[in-house]
């Protein structure tokens, strides 16, 4: 260290050209700016109205021997520059544990197989999509269903064509049985990665579990 800059209006700490956010309200709030030359043991203080007061009023910055009164805010600046801790292997797990769960979420919500119209298609399964899915079921379960009932739902075939297609009792049960079983796979997935990710006792095992 070899110069030291302290600018209270800004809160900026400078230590040889190297700027931190250091809160300086403590300091006399008519002072500008404090410089210290560590190499030559030698500083100065530039006050507000000695530099910005009415024309011909400029003073120079006044000289001081010590830097000690501010001392407290160049350890804070030290502080600052200090590099951040390694993450613990616990915060590691977390966090991946944290990006499966996200993983998962999107693989749920991101469709569904069925083959239930004798062809594969696919369902959507964003959220409002399962509670249509669910109603649908239910429709299809309760009692004195009409002869040849049908409920419509959205798929899309082999070449992503989406149609509001009919579907029977058995067939949309298929479907409902078909998502959830989706959904159950992507979850039983994640609680086998976090079982591993939980396991893990270094940082490079725990990154390489990934969805």
């Amino acid at each position: 260290m070899q110069q030291v800059t302290l600018l209270p209006s800004a809160n900026h700490v400078y230590v040889d050209g190297v700027c931190q956010i250091v809160d300086l309200s403590g300091m006399d709030p008519s002072i500008h700016a404090v410089q210290w030359s560590v190499t030559n043991g030698t500083g100065e203080i530039e006050y507000v109205n000695d530099i910005y007061g009415p024309p011909g009023s400029y003073k120079p910055p006044q000289p001081i021997n010590s830097i000690a009164p501010y001392q407290s805010y160049i350890d804070a600046w030290t502080a600052a520059s200090a590099p951040a801790p390694a993450p613990t292997l616990a915060q590691l797990q977390a966090n991946q544990i944290a990006t499966l769960r996200q993983a998962c979420a999107v693989q749920i919500v991101s469709g569904a197989q069925s083959s239930a119209l004798g062809s594969p298609h696919t369902y959507p399964t964003d959220p409002t999509s399962q509670l249509n899915m669910a109603g649908s079921v239910t429709a299809s379960l309760l009692p004195g269903l009409p002869a040849g009932w049908t409920t419509p739902f959205w798929c899309a075939d082999s070449t992503g064509n989406w149609t509001f297609t009919p579907h029977t009792a058995a067939q949309i049960q298929q479907v409902g049985q078909d998502i959830k079983a989706s959904v159950v796979a992507a979850q039983t997935r994640l609680a086998q990665l976090t079982a591993q990710v939980n396991a893990a006792t270094t940082p490079a095992a725990v990154a390489a579990i990934v969805w």
